[in-house]
């Protein structure tokens, strides 16, 4: 992991939370472009590899996004927003991003003793991510 980063301006633009109809709405009037994908790698205190994986590409298309002639994939910049919105409200609930981070990498009940960065390849292990944070936020034990 990497020192942890500042603030994004992009952030003030991501929903809060994980929230479909939110997404949706975001993708629809924001584009997301390398400098999304930029503060995703900043935010997330993870390495490229990790990333990659996350938005199942290989190491090398994630690279080649840094590209300008590169289109990013539709599917792949609704999991950054996801992914953004995630760490948004990670910030919101450790304090910081490396806090955050720490959690994702940690052994938890509620994601079968597994870390739930595991968690993070898919949009429903995402979701359910950023469901076991909301209910941090409100006093559960994860």
């Amino acid at each position: 992991m990497k020192s942890a980063p500042k603030s994004y301006p992009i952030a003030t633009k991501l929903p809060d939370q994980v929230n479909e109809a939110a997404v949706l709405s975001y993708l629809s009037t924001e584009t997301v472009t390398i400098f999304s994908l930029d503060t995703l790698r900043e935010m997330a205190l993870f390495n490229e590899a990790v990333i990659a994986d996350w938005l199942n590409v290989n190491v090398k298309t994630l690279r080649n996004y840094k590209n300008k002639n590169t289109v990013i994939k539709d599917h792949v910049q609704e999991k950054i927003v996801l992914l953004l919105s995630l760490f948004k409200h990670g910030k919101q609930v450790f304090g910081d991003y490396k806090a955050f981070s720490t959690w994702l990498e940690t052994n938890n009940f509620f994601f079968d003793n597994k870390a739930p960065v595991s968690f993070l390849t898919t949009f429903s292990g995402v979701l359910f991510t950023d469901d076991r944070l909301t209910a941090l936020e409100y006093g559960d034990n994860v």
